[in-house]
């Protein structure tokens, strides 16, 4: 019992340091250096330093480095274990030595599962033999190495909380800006503001369910607001919830509202939309993608004869490669189709407003743009986005000249006339043109083939004023044109394909419908007649030379334009003339026709020989004049009589009418 004792007390006292002694030199080696199963492991050391002790060579002694918190004294230990005196003044001098040198820091200890640090490796003694006492451990005189565990380890490796910015105030790749349009019920007052927050949470609700990891972010860059991760984060004050939705305000009458919100997504755009677009449209709401990823948006300038069927994305594509050619920079732009505002307070009325297409940037991109744009759709320019021949106008509020607004106002009217339907623009649909954009082998979009495409008369402008796919039916393609060449235009657009093969080759047909390349088969461009010629033209004309004249019948009243006889021309305003003091003096709109001076006649002046008028028309005209002179007892004088003759001489005219 007593050796056993003993021996464990021998070991647990092991040294840290080996001397080895060759050749008459020694050498100092670290134990934790020494390379072996388990050597580098603090519970493995007693274990390792037992069995060097064993060693077979006579030049290893173990000495003793530092004692540890397991280490008893020397007076505890058993004579017969205790190193020789001249081994522990070899010792002590050694110690010395070293604790003048430069320490030595150990390597960090990486502690397994298998073998914690704080975890004796010691093999217990057998069951069957009782362990000794603990011992009182003597206090350590060195200063303990710090132990890394694992969490300490991965916390060193965390980046500094403090130099991350909160999450509010980054951008980060997936935040989206888009348009909301939302539709408030009416309510009381007080409820004014929970009716907004109720819309805004089955909104965002749907928005949600689609995305589970979706946020909505403070609009504003410098913003401190949170992230919306659910309803329940919806703010419960008007200008906090402006932090998330500008612009929006409250209203007890309720309406439509338009505001922005900003997401964070982690699903595309589109298939956000598409999952809840049928909630959207049933309640009359709408989600747009803002055309400018931008905090703050500024209006420039406004686009003369621009009108609402021009593609807006296939415009901004050509716009925007316009500004970075003359630019050097990718300026990104918007288009919206409004009221152009004038420069009185309050809401315009309907019949005052006039709208247009309008151009907006970011904010720290308007004094260029606008500098840049004005030069794009100058008056010099001949060739402009999409061919469309524009004009760019800046805003009235804009202005402080008083001249140049009523020189913008004048414009303001040109664009009234040029949207009305009746004065305005005229509009010409196909459908035989699959896609404008794609490029041919020429190189040139069908676009830029159909926009070359000039006037009889004026060959140096463009025959079409522009050329786009409805935008909510690409099948369906609008040409535009002003009304002096409106036959010509739509000439054009029946034999447009017969028209595009004679000049670029059959390469163009792959832009057309297999119908549209059927029809056009047969048919060519006459250069001399500027028209499109087919076998039909020299059938119809045989039928119109050799016509049976025994099978020509009178021609019905209903088709006249129809029929082989010109058309009947309107009589002159002197043919036939009524003084103005028939019916008196009644000159106001809606007149008596009483009888209040007597002795007035009604005379007929002659007849034109080459108007149309039949003896029949002439009949029942003067048949409903009779008649109402007689049902407001109007005396007539018994010298009304036949029109007269060519041949009457006018001293005979003057005297019949007298």
């Amino acid at each position: 019992m007593t050796n056993r004792t003993n021996k464990k007390t021998a070991t647990q006292s092991s040294l840290a340091a080996q001397a080895k002694s060759k050749n008459g030199q020694t050498t100092l080696t670290n134990a934790w250096d020494k390379k072996g199963t388990g050597s580098n492991r603090p519970g493995a050391q007693s274990a390792d330093h037992s069995k060097a002790s064993k060693g077979t060579d006579p030049n290893v002694t173990m000495i003793e480095y530092t004692p540890s918190a397991t280490q008893t004294t020397d007076a505890t230990m058993a004579p017969d274990s205790r190193p020789p005196p001249d081994q522990e003044q070899r010792a002590s001098s050694l110690a010395k030595k070293l604790k003048t040198a430069d320490p030595v820091p150990p390597e960090p200890i990486e502690p397994t599962p298998t073998s914690p640090s704080n975890v004796d490796t010691d093999t217990p003694p057998p069951p069957d033999q009782p362990t000794s006492p603990p011992k009182e451990a003597t206090p350590n005189t060195t200063e303990p190495v710090a132990e890394i565990t694992p969490q300490a380890k991965a916390k060193s490796h965390e980046p500094s909380r403090a130099a991350t910015p909160p999450r509010s105030n980054r951008t980060e790749p997936s935040d989206t800006r888009f348009e909301l349009r939302i539709t408030i019920p009416a309510s009381s007052p007080d409820d004014a503001f929970k009716a907004v927050t109720d819309t805004l949470a089955k909104i965002l609700a749907k928005i949600w369910d689609s995305d589970k990891k979706a946020r909505v972010v403070p609009w504003y860059n410098n913003s401190k607001a949170p992230l919306l991760r659910c309803i329940q984060d919806i703010p419960n004050t008007i200008s906090s919830l402006r932090q998330y939705f500008p612009r929006l305000t409250p209203n007890s009458k309720g309406g439509t509202k338009f505001t922005s919100i900003r997401l964070r997504l982690s699903i595309p755009s589109p298939t956000l939309k598409e999952d809840i677009d049928w909630y959207l449209r049933d309640n009359k709401h709408g989600l747009y993608l803002a055309q400018i990823q931008a905090e703050t948006v500024d209006t420039i300038l406004w686009l003369l004869w621009s009108h609402d069927m021009i593609d807006i994305t296939a415009l901004r594509s050509s716009i925007e490669f316009h500004l970075e050619d003359l630019t050097k920079q990718v300026i990104p732009v918007g288009l919206r189709w409004r009221i152009i505002q004038l420069d009185q307070p309050g809401r315009i009325p309907d019949e005052d407003a006039v709208k247009a297409l309008h151009i907006d940037v970011a904010r720290e991109h308007r004094t260029l743009a606008k500098q840049t744009l004005e030069e794009i759709y100058s008056s010099k320019k001949d060739h402009w986005p999409l061919h469309i021949r524009m004009r760019s106008v800046p805003l009235l509020k804009d202005v402080m000249n008083g001249q140049v607004k009523q020189g913008i106002h004048r414009l303001i009217g040109r664009q009234a006339s040029f949207n009305d339907d009746d004065l305005g623009k005229r509009k010409i649909n196909t459908w035989e043109i699959k896609e404008l954009e794609f490029e041919s082998s020429t190189g040139y979009t069908l676009r830029d083939h159909i926009m070359d495409i000039s006037q009889t008369d004026h060959p140096e402008k463009s025959l079409f004023h522009s050329v786009d796919h409805l935008r909510f039916n690409r099948s369906t393609v609008v040409f535009t044109c002003m009304p002096s060449v409106e036959a010509e235009a739509r000439n054009m657009v029946a034999s447009l394909l017969t028209y595009l093969n004679h000049h670029y080759g059959d390469t163009i047909n792959e832009f057309f419908t297999k119908d549209a390349q059927l029809r056009a088969a047969g048919s060519y461009w006459d250069e001399n007649e500027q028209c499109v010629r087919n076998e039909d033209d020299a059938h119809v004309s045989s039928l119109l030379v050799d016509l049976d004249e025994d099978y020509v019948l009178p021609p019905l009243k209903k088709i006249g334009k129809l029929s082989d006889k010109p058309a009947p021309v309107r009589p002159e305003p002197t043919s036939m003339s009524l003084q103005r003091n028939t019916f008196g003096e009644d000159e106001d709109s809606i007149g008596t026709f009483r009888r209040e001076h007597a002795a007035d006649t009604v005379s007929l002046s002659s007849i034109n020989s080459d108007s149309a008028m039949s003896i029949a028309t002439l009949t029942s005209r003067l048949s409903a004049l009779e008649k109402l002179i007689t049902t407001h007892n109007i005396a007539l004088p018994s010298n009304i009589s036949a029109p007269p003759s060519t041949a009457d001489s006018p001293t005979d005219r003057e005297g019949e009418n007298n």
